[in-house]
Order: C-alpha cells, then sequence, then structure tokens
C-alpha cells in the first residue's frame, strides 16, 4: 500500500504537466521551481523539470533586475544594466545562467516535442539579448523554427490589417494569437519585441537605412499578443494581481519591459516617418479599447507616450479630433476633448495618476528594484506634466499633483524642490518658505535653497534677521564669498537701515551695505547689478558723484536696466542737469510703461517747460496708474514666471534679480 502511494504521483504524470503550465502561465517561478525539483529523475518528464528549473531561473533573475533599454542607442539595453560578465553579477548567478543557458541548448536538442524547442529557443534569445549579446541573439532568431513562426503570424497580421469588419478582425486577431498555453502567448509576445529591438540594432549599423515596416510589424504582433495575453490572463485567473498574493508572489506580469516596449514602438514609427495620423490613430485605437483596463501598467505608458508625441511631433495643422463615440457614451455624457490642448492635458493627467497610483509603497530590500521603477516612472510623467502645466501658467492644478506625489516621495529632495518652486510660481511663499526649509534638511549644503530661502524672507515674508543668517549659511557651505549671497545681505541691511529711528544707526547700516556690495563687485566686475547698488548706497549717503560714476558703469553692462535709467536720471537732478535727465527719463519711459517713471518724467518737465507743457504726461501717467490698479491681483514675480523659456530653471536663479528697489523710489525723488 506504501509503495502503491508513493509510486502514484509518478504513474499520473499528466497532473505534473497540468501543474507546471499552471505555474508558468501565472509566472509563479519560486513555487515552479520547488514543484520541478521533485520530479528531475522522473524518466518522461525529466527533461520538462529540468526545463523548467532553467526557466524559473532565468524570470527570477530578470524580475530582480528588470530589462532598461538605452535612450541614446535604440534597440539596446543602458550600459548600467548587470550582465553575466559584468562585475556587479555574483559568481553564483552567473554559474545558475550558465546552466540555464546550457540547458536551453540541450532542449533545442533533445526535446522531441514540437512546442518545447520552440518556447526553449525564445527564452535563449531573450537571455542572449539580456546579456547584451546581440549578434548571438540575431543568429539564433534565424532559427528554422522561429523564422516559421514569425512568417506564420506575419501572415496572419496582413490579414488582420485588410480586415474591414469588426467582426472579420476578431476572428482574424483570434486566429493571430491561438495559442497553446497562456505562457506560449506571453513568450511570443517577447520574442516579436525583441525581434524589433535587434532589427533596430541592424538598421542602425547598416550603411543603406532600409524601411521600417519589419520593425513596424514586430511591435505590432508584440502588442497584439501582449494585450491578448494579458486579457485572457485576467478572465482565466481573475484574482491573479490581488494586494495578498503580491506580498506572497513574485507575479507582477503586467511590470514587463518587453510589453511596454513593443505598444508603444509600434504607433511612435509611424509618426517617425511622417504618418501621424495613423500613430494617432494606433495609439487611440490601444487607449479606448475597454477589454483591457485592467492593464493599468501599460496604458500609463501609452497615455504618456501619446501625450508627448501630440505635445512635440504632431503639429496643430495636422491634428484630427477623435470622432463620436458610440451612444451609450453620448448618453452617458462621456468627455471627449475638443482640441489637442485637451487631450494632452487628459494624457498627461491620467498618466500621472496611474503611475502614482502603481509606485510601490513596501521599503523593504526585495522591493527595491521594482520601486526604483515605479516611482521613476511616476517622476517622468509628473515632470512631463510640469512642463506643460508651467508653460501654462496653471500653478494652483501643479501644486495639487505635488501634494499627490508627497505621499511616495520620502527623502527625495527633486520632489520637493519643485515642489518650492511651484509654491513661489503661485505666490504662496511662506509655505514655500517652510518646503525648503525641509529641502536644507535633507540636502544641507544646497546652496541655491539657501539663496531662495534669503530671498523669500526678505522680499516676500520681511524677515530680515533670518535672511542675513540665510546669507551667512552660504559663506559658511562655499570656500569664497558668494556673490549673490553678498547682494542678498546688502539688500537686507539696506532694508534694516530705513527700519531705524536713529540717523546714525541708519547711515551706519547704509555704509555697511556698501561695503558688502563692493565686495561683490570685486568678484564680478562686469555684474551690473552690484553696481546699480553701490550707486544707490552712494546716492543715500549723499555722495552723488561717485553714484553717478557707478550707475554710468552699471549702464554700461546693461543699458536698458530701468532701475539704472531711473536712478541716473534722479542723479541729475539732484545736480540740476534736468535737461540730461529729461533725456535720460524720456529714453525709460520709452522703454517701459511705469508708474514711477512717468511720475518723475512729469516733475522734470515741470522744472523744465512749466506746468502746461506736461500735460501729455500726466495723461500717460493716468493711464499707466489704472493699468497699475487693474493688474496688481495677478502680478507675479518675473524672476519666477515659468511661462519663459527654461521653465524651473529660470526659479533657481531668482537670487540674481534682487532689484528691491521699487519701494526706495518715493524716498530717493524726496531726498535727492
Amino acid at each position: 500500500m506504501t509503495g502503491k502511494s508513493k509510486n502514484s504521483g509518478l504513474n499520473n504524470p499528466s497532473n505534473k504537466e497540468i501543474e507546471i503550465e499552471k505555474l508558468r502561465d501565472l509566472n509563479k517561478w519560486t513555487r515552479l521551481l520547488e514543484h520541478s525539483k521533485t520530479f528531475i529523475s522522473h524518466s518522461r518528464l525529466g527533461l520538462l523539470a529540468k526545463f523548467s528549473i532553467a526557466e524559473s531561473i532565468f524570470e527570477s533573475y530578470l524580475f530582480s533586475n528588470p530589462m532598461i533599454f538605452s535612450s541614446a542607442q535604440p534597440g539596446e539595453l543602458a550600459k548600467n544594466s548587470k550582465t553575466l560578465y559584468n562585475h556587479e553579477t555574483s559568481l553564483d548567478e552567473s554559474k545558475k545562467l550558465y546552466d540555464a543557458e546550457f540547458m536551453f541548448k540541450q532542449v533545442l536538442e533533445k526535446a522531441e516535442d514540437s512546442n518545447l524547442p520552440v518556447e526553449a529557443c525564445i527564452l535563449l534569445i531573450k537571455l542572449l539579448y539580456s546579456q547584451m549579446r546581440y549578434d548571438e541573439a540575431i543568429k539564433q532568431l534565424n532559427n528554422a523554427r522561429i523564422k516559421q513562426k514569425i512568417a506564420e503570424h506575419i501572415q496572419n497580421l496582413k490579414y488582420y490589417m485588410q480586415s474591414k469588419q469588426l467582426i472579420q478582425q476578431q476572428q482574424a486577431l483570434q486566429v493571430l494569437t491561438t495559442c497553446q498555453s497562456l505562457r506560449q502567448m506571453q513568450l511570443f509576445a517577447e520574442l516579436h519585441s525583441i525581434r524589433g529591438l535587434c532589427l533596430e540594432i541592424k538598421s542602425r549599423n547598416e550603411e543603406h537605412r532600409r524601411d521600417d515596416q519589419d520593425i513596424i510589424d514586430s511591435y505590432e504582433l508584440s502588442s497584439l499578443f501582449a494585450i491578448q495575453h494579458s486579457l485572457t490572463l485576467h478572465q482565466k485567473y481573475p484574482n491573479t494581481n490581488s494586494p495578498t498574493n503580491l506580498n506572497q508572489e513574485e507575479n507582477l506580469d503586467l511590470i514587463n519591459p518587453l510589453y511596454e516596449n513593443a505598444i508603444q514602438k509600434a504607433p511612435l514609427y509611424y509618426i517617425k516617418r511622417g504618418e501621424q495620423q495613423m500613430g494617432v490613430r494606433k495609439f487611440r485605437e490601444l487607449l479606448l479599447k475597454k477589454n483591457i483596463q485592467s492593464i493599468t501598467s501599460i496604458r500609463q505608458i501609452l497615455f504618456k507616450k501619446f501625450a508627448e508625441c501630440l505635445l512635440f511631433y504632431v503639429p496643430s495643422a495636422k491634428y484630427t479630433q477623435i470622432s463620436g463615440g458610440s451612444e451609450d457614451d453620448k448618453r452617458k455624457r462621456v468627455y471627449k476633448p475638443s482640441n489637442q490642448d485637451e487631450e494632452i492635458l487628459l494624457c498627461l493627467s491620467l498618466s500621472q495618476y496611474m503611475a502614482s497610483k502603481e509606485v510601490m509603497l513596501f521599503r523593504q530590500k526585495q522591493f527595491k528594484q521594482i520601486r526604483e521603477l515605479t516611482f521613476n516612472n511616476a517622476m517622468n510623467s509628473l515632470d512631463l506634466l510640469l512642463v506643460y502645466l508651467a508653460y501654462h501658467r496653471s500653478y494652483n492644478v501643479l501644486i495639487d499633483k505635488f501634494e499627490m506625489a508627497l505621499k511616495y516621495s520620502f527623502e527625495e529632495f527633486s520632489i520637493w524642490y519643485q515642489y518650492g518652486l511651484t509654491l513661489m510660481c503661485d505666490q504662496k511663499y511662506y509655505k514655500a518658505y517652510l518646503v525648503f526649509k525641509e529641502c536644507i534638511r535633507m540636502k544641507p549644503d544646497h546652496v541655491t535653497c539657501h539663496l531662495l530661502l534669503a530671498q523669500i524672507a526678505l522680499e516676500n515674508l520681511l524677515l530680515i534677521d533670518e535672511s542675513l543668517e540665510w546669507c551667512e549659511k552660504v559663506h559658511e557651505i562655499t570656500d569664497q564669498k558668494n556673490k549673490k549671497a553678498l547682494i542678498i545681505n546688502g539688500c537686507a541691511l539696506c532694508l534694516k537701515a530705513k527700519l531705524q529711528n536713529q540717523y546714525a544707526m541708519e547711515i551706519n547700516y547704509y555704509e555697511k551695505a556698501l561695503e558688502i556690495f563692493k565686495k561683490a563687485n570685486s568678484i564680478d566686475s562686469t555684474d551690473y547689478l552690484s553696481l546699480f547698488h553701490i550707486a544707490h548706497c552712494h546716492a543715500i549717503l549723499r555722495q552723488i558723484p561717485e553714484a553717478i560714476e557707478f550707475v554710468q558703469k552699471a549702464l554700461k553692462y546693461k543699458p536698458d536696466d530701468k532701475d539704472s535709467l531711473h536712478l541716473f536720471a534722479l542723479l541729475l537732478t539732484s545736480t540740476k542737469n534736468y535737461e540730461s535727465a529729461h533725456t535720460i527719463i524720456l529714453k525709460a519711459s520709452a522703454l517701459f510703461e511705469d508708474f514711477e517713471l512717468y511720475y518723475t518724467k512729469i516733475r522734470i518737465e515741470e522744472m523744465l517747460f512749466g506746468f502746461n507743457k506736461s500735460v501729455n504726461s500726466i495723461l500717460n501717467l493716468i493711464v499707466a496708474y489704472k493699468q497699475k490698479l487693474q493688474n496688481a491681483s495677478d502680478r507675479a514675480l518675473p524672476s519666477v514666471s515659468l511661462s519663459y523659456p527654461g521653465v524651473m530653471s529660470q526659479a533657481k536663479n531668482v537670487a540674481l534679480s534682487i532689484q528691491s528697489v521699487d519701494s526706495n523710489h518715493s524716498l530717493e525723488t524726496g531726498k535727492l
């Protein structure tokens, strides 16, 4: 009785094959490895067991070290990927991969089954490609069995593409994607994706560039197999990707770099060769498929790539709107973008939302690779949305997106830094001040954050002492004096001087500020900003000749600076040289429609020509004052505006444009 029960499993090998097929379908490689070791000595299933063990080892390795494609070299993997001959790969991993490669080759020679050698050849091609052995992978693609399968698939693809009616397309798709198992369907999807990548490498190395149709066919086939595989998988095993299973098994079939590469590359190649409408139609066909809602990672990548194409490669003249939806959609009032901008914003928002929900929040060591992959994916979507919304000055929407991103951005400096810059652009200075202080905690030696904190504290929050402290910290961090920090420091001392009740203390602070501005000018003698502030301090200290000398130097390096022109005109009036002052103020008012300039112009014209001659200037002053009142609510700092080229980089250099002289003009006019 004992002997019979012991050998009952061996006498019924079909149950073993069914169990192996199920584990391979679900990509449960750890359990497949353990299960295959139990019957490795079986006479008939021994080869299948060895093949399953080699497959489990290789796929487990790819799960821990996913493929990362190079953006610089199309078709190749990134140079920092771990390979069989890389020093980062351990000896144990190298030995296991070598044994897996040997087993795949052994199956190709000994297997009698017609399907097992094909699957072994596909896995061998995948292994060679993942190890950057591209020439060997291309050689294996010329295997007779593989070439026969590829030819059959391409013939069925042409019939599918030529089908006009929906029923014919469904029948052609069923014929095309018919496979004996889900695992075989997955392998065919990966085979065609790798074939497209290898064809990209070959076309790049050839002197005469050939047509890209073979590459497009490969990616079309891969995307069709991938979508059909994922759809069939979730129909056959509906609880595959539940959160409980995710913690116990390594089943993440949706995070497949080869799937993502193939699905996004086919429409991109159409757009690349000038067929924008065809590429847009392919993207929309994939995104509007309601039966692949479970494939969130692929849809997220598609949304992002489609938005990139609409944003950078599809001109407005070649853009076509989405055709009218079904009656069911109209009855449910489904939203449909009416123009290109709305479709871009919709795709970017959906991509960012999906990517943020996919980010792995587990901090365990075994999830490190997946966490980095999903976080980088979410970051890419957020950066693209940042560029688009910043160009349209929709800072309030950006702030909401960054606040959503903070939940998975623990100790991520870049997210917090961009969040602070966006708050500055939306004129939420106190919140930006707190965010930059958090950035300083993460990176205490980040000079730009210290400068931004000093600038916000001085210009927007009037925290003069704190601004001076941040400037001192900048000098402590850097080996030599920082010009921007010196200018902010000098402006803070000038503002502090105005708050003094005693005249002697006020003069003392202005003299200190003058020395600091001279230090800043000694670092860069061509800096017009430090020269302007030196002239400004000399003017307040009643040193008019020195002030005129330095303001002329400032205008030499920047002739169209509004504040320098205004200060020069005021200094000339203090020397009774009204004609020259009138010439300077005319030049300034012609360049800038500014209330203070018009007011100074009226006063100079009164001194020169009398009141009757300055009526036109008074009318211009009234118009400028009216515009100033109308625009007072939505005025933004030009130094942190994201509507100019450079987007967020403009805000990084905000400390360069510290010109807090607008509030000083009335005082200077009275004193001079």
